[in-house]
């Protein structure tokens, strides 16, 4: 599945997620909690930029 559904169309310029937030396994439960909390903060930034297909996110 293509997350861009036209590849004639130039890719949006989303923010990427922070390596941080992304990368390895948490240490503990804290930490688990944080990056969670990380990763909705940036889905927030994503849902708030302008020409984001709704149909990507309804098939979620």
């Amino acid at each position: 599945m293509s997350v861009h559904p036209h590849p004639h169309l130039p890719a949006p310029s989303w923010p990427a997620a922070p390596g941080w937030a992304v990368t390895g396994r948490p240490a503990d439960p804290e930490e688990a909690a944080f990056r969670a909390g990380a990763a909705l903060a940036h889905l927030q930034g994503v849902m708030a930029q302008p020409g984001l297909p709704l149909t990507l996110w309804r098939d979620r």
